[in-house]
């Protein structure tokens, strides 16, 4: 008999606002907010989830809000 373990990893899903420049007019200083909610793994610290969002998303200022919302489970492709 399988476990979940086995098919199944805990993920934690988060509410995300951030405050990014606008890239398709970069002569203006125009400023857009955007809520995204996005999944992590449920092991990487939230610290960790900040630094990652700041990293891979384009012309982010800040981010204004970073609520764990809910824990979820994510399908093992291998």
């Amino acid at each position: 008999m399988s476990r979940i373990e086995d098919y199944w990893d805990d993920r934690i899903i988060y509410n995300v606002v951030y405050v990014a420049a606008n890239a398709e007019k970069p002569c203006k200083e125009e400023i857009i907010e955007f809520q995204k909610s996005l999944i992590f793994p449920a092991e990487v610290p939230e610290e960790v989830v900040r630094k990652l969002i700041l990293n891979y998303f384009d012309n982010i200022i800040r981010i204004t809000i970073l609520d764990e919302v809910s824990e979820g489970l994510g399908l093992k492709i291998n």
